[in-house]
């Protein structure tokens, strides 16, 4: 069974979509004091952002990832599985809490940029696995995680042991 780990820092975006951001907070009709609020906040996320990845990839699929239905499903024709867990890094967990003494609003902003900051960069670095695999004759399905469908949040616990994520990025998996 050929099993490889790898942890790698990625790259920063320049910018987000702040539609993205727009969603989250809910205010997509009268945008203009969160988009100003965006554009306070982004600059200080991007500044404190350390974004790392760690990987597990085999060539067998773990029984303990095969609970429910729908990973079944999307699994079916698969021989092995790829995970990945990314971070921004601490930092912006404590940028985070420390703008709720600013402002709550902007707190609720600076959580929406992470957020939408940490899904952009984890769909960049999906997108250069998909050509790396592609490179070597392998198809990568879409992403699946916990919590899609009927498979169970109880999974994380195995994916971030197995990615050694609390060591090697600091992700840990709290109650």
């Amino acid at each position: 069974k050929i099993v490889i780990n790898r942890l790698m820092d990625l790259l920063i975006p320049k910018n987000i979509n702040k539609d993205r951001v727009l969603k989250y907070v809910q205010c997509e009709n009268n945008p203009d004091n969160i988009l100003a609020i965006i554009d306070k906040v982004l600059p200080k996320v991007l500044d404190v952002s350390k974004p790392k990845v760690t990987t597990f990839s085999c060539d067998y699929i773990p029984d303990e990832l095969i609970l429910g239905e729908d990973i079944k499903k999307h699994l079916s024709g698969c021989f092995g599985v790829l995970l990945f867990a990314v971070t921004l890094g601490t930092e912006v967990d404590k940028l985070i809490r420390k703008m709720q003494f600013e402002s709550v609003l902007d707190q609720v902003v600076c959580d929406a940029v992470s957020s939408v900051l940490i899904e952009e960069i984890s769909e960049s670095f999906e997108e250069d696995l998909k050509k790396e695999y592609l490179s070597k004759g392998l198809y990568l399905t879409s992403s699946y995680a916990s919590g899609y469908g009927d498979y169970p949040l109880s999974t994380l616990s195995f994916q971030l042991k197995i990615l050694d994520a609390h060591r090697k990025i600091g992700v840990a998996l709290t109650n």
